[in-house]
């Protein structure tokens, strides 16, 4: 059973440089999306603890799918800022 994503509170909040984004050719569907990755981005949601044992394939694939049409929205300028893109998409796509 996967268990509940949690803020770590032993942690100080993590400031993050906001990510860089071009939504001129986006659709209102994208930008739903990107909003919402955005938050969790911003957000200290632990994506440590995402389990995916046991999935339904063809819903993972579809949102996963869905997540590949706006990653290209997102500029990040280091690996630092890529890395906490990846862990905001992984709570994305779990939640």
């Amino acid at each position: 059973m996967a268990q509940e994503l949690t803020q770590n509170p032993s942690e100080e909040p993590e400031t993050r440089p906001q990510l860089t984004v071009h939504l001129s050719e986006a659709t209102d569907e994208e930008r739903k999306i990107v909003n919402q990755i955005r938050e969790l981005y911003n957000s200290n949601e632990n994506s440590e603890a995402i389990v995916f044992l046991k999935v339904e394939y063809k819903k993972l694939n579809k949102t996963i799918n869905h997540l590949n049409k706006v990653l290209h929205y997102f500029e990040t300028s280091d690996i630092t800022e890529t890395n906490n893109l990846i862990k905001a998409c992984s709570v994305w796509v779990y939640k």
